[in-house]
């Protein structure tokens, strides 16, 4: 079977399986649709089994294709691992462009504080930074992505995860403020109060897709004046320096925002929140890849808790990974 049978056809089967979708393969893969219909048609013919059926609620795989997904997962990951780096141990040997799926804040809490290590220890090691989105799961399924940083919670789905840290937030501001300068002039704790909270324009961050801020104020029946929502932790920081607002960050990107920008500071919200747990994510078909298992390794000295709690999980049993 063997002889007769085009090992490109399981590339385009595996994101059948992934996506369960046609158009959606034929995107990832560069080829037109009737090229993926032709494709699973040969598919059919040569497995004896239709694999993809339509239902109500989209398309579905078969009991087969089902089967399929994690020999093909293993297979596809041995197949790239031997490609790109071969026998390769040392770091110093890595080539490459490896991508990193993460939001800005990812960036500034994990990737800058690893990434002076990781050149030096592999100078010719290149990572490439896509944008976080809610598909990063399927991505690392597919190959699109090889990490990915998030504070989404993973579901029992056949990734495999480490939780780097749990965080919390932290208001900055520009230090010359008017908030400060009354501040020099009494013995005012580091912590905001609800009045000032409430009395100067906020910029929100919306890179972790969550305003605690604003939860809390809506039980307390109380609002914001905002100005500006910012997917971005380091632009929208750049807008205090200009402006009377507070924007409220968390704290690992406060603390290196403004160590690093003498003309900021951080103060503590009015109140306190609900911390959110950090994690890096790669997928089981990335096992058998020795510089993704180094980069791994690299991102995970940052740790603070999954050293400590044992808090590195294999791949759970549990539903595909969804399209």
């Amino acid at each position: 079977m063997l002889e007769e049978f085009d090992l490109n056809l399981l590339t385009t089967l595996h994101s059948l399986i992934v996506t369960r979708s046609v158009t959606l393969t034929a995107q990832r893969l560069g080829v037109s649709q009737p090229a993926v219909s032709r494709s699973l048609g040969r598919l059919r013919e040569l497995l004896h089994d239709p694999l993809l059926i339509k239902t109500n609620s989209g398309m579905a795989l078969t009991h087969r294709a089902k089967s399929m997904e994690e020999p093909l997962n293993r297979w596809l990951g041995e197949t790239e691992a031997l490609l790109r780096q071969g026998d390769a141990e040392n770091p110093r040997d890595f080539t490459g462009e490896y991508r990193v799926a993460s939001s800005d804040f990812g960036v500034l809490a994990v990737l800058t504080p690893a990434l002076e290590r990781i050149s030096r220890a592999a100078p010719d090691l290149c990572l490439k930074v896509e944008p976080l989105s809610p598909a990063h799961l399927s991505g690392l399924a597919v190959g699109d992505v090889d990490l990915v940083l998030t504070s989404q919670r993973p579901q029992p789905t056949r990734v495999f995860e480490r939780l780097l840290f749990v965080e919390t937030y932290q208001c900055i501001l520009r230090v010359d403020h008017p908030l400060m300068v009354a501040r020099r002039t009494s013995a005012v704790a580091s912590r905001l109060t609800l009045d000032e909270f409430l009395a100067w324009p906020h910029v929100i961050n919306t890179a972790q897709g969550d305003d605690p801020a604003g939860r809390r104020l809506d039980v307390l029946g109380l609002e914001r004046r905002i100005i500006m929502h910012m997917p971005y932790s380091a632009l929208a920081a750049t807008l205090t320096l200009n402006t009377d607002a507070i924007m409220m960050v968390p704290s690992r990107a406060a603390r290196l925002l403004t160590s690093s920008n003498p003309d900021l500071t951080m103060l503590s919200a009015p109140f306190d929140f609900e911390p959110f747990d950090y994690w890096l994510l790669w997928h089981g078909r990335s096992r058998q890849d020795p510089v993704v298992q180094w980069l791994v390794d690299q991102l995970g000295q940052l740790a603070e808790v999954a050293p400590r709690l044992g808090l590195e999980r294999p791949p759970a049993s549990g539903p595909p990974i969804p399209p």
